[in-house]
């Protein structure tokens, strides 16, 4: 497969941390977060190119992300990554406790977001919001920061404007990052509060812990 320059450093990285995470106790939800962020990286590369005008570059782009996105349902206990299609697993059955606290992990385009939190709930690993007021101008960075911890301990899944965004001050943004962590590992431990960005303004960090 032709694969372009940054899809396949891509790719190794992402291989490489795959080897890894096989001796890790809770390895399945581990590849999971690995596929979910090797398709993003993917995504990305699809909008700088489309920016740049290297469309010419998508068609090969294409082929392997239709390949990726494709392994949500595919088993995670062989040794590397596959590049070629695979015959799908069967999804998992989806929790009617998660759907109950997590209302929107059930929107169509997060399909990862709603297979990583089922293996992290069958890994009984625990759930929790948090609600953090964010400078506007440093929102992404935020979310960046925030999203590279060890996944061995916390992911995040996914996030969404908090219930208040509509009363923001001027030049911040109610976030609400949704996240599973092991027990051992409280969000409380993550320090988000020491990140560039925050504002304890108009009301300091608030951590839900969901009760399932």
């Amino acid at each position: 497969m032709n694969i372009p320059g940054s899809f396949e450093k891509a790719i190794e990285d992402a291989q490489d941390q795959w080897l890894l995470a096989r001796n890790e106790r809770h390895f399945r939800l581990l590849r999971l977060v690995i596929l979910r962020n090797l398709l993003q990286h993917m995504h990305q590369y699809r909008t700088m190119a489309l920016a740049l005008g290297n469309a010419s570059k998508l068609k090969s782009r294409h082929s392997l992300e239709t390949i990726v996105d494709a392994l949500l349902y595919t088993p995670l206990d062989q040794d590397a990554i596959p590049t070629e299609p695979v015959r799908p697993s069967p999804k998992s059955p989806d929790d009617p406790r998660l759907m109950s606290v997590w209302k929107s992990i059930q929107r169509d385009d997060r399909r990862w977001e709603r297979e990583i939190a089922l293996e992290a709930l069958k890994s009984h690993w625990q759930l929790s919001r948090v609600l953090a007021w964010i400078d506007v101008s440093q929102a992404q960075d935020v979310h960046m920061k925030w999203s590279r911890h060890d996944p061995k301990h916390a992911v995040v899944v996914f996030v969404e404007s908090g219930p208040d965004i509509l009363k923001a001050p001027a030049g911040l943004w109610q976030g609400c990052w949704y996240m599973v962590h092991a027990p051992a590992h409280p969000i409380s431990a993550l320090a988000f509060e020491s990140l560039m960005g925050y504002s304890s303004k108009p009301e300091p960090i608030q951590i839900i812990s969901e009760n399932i």
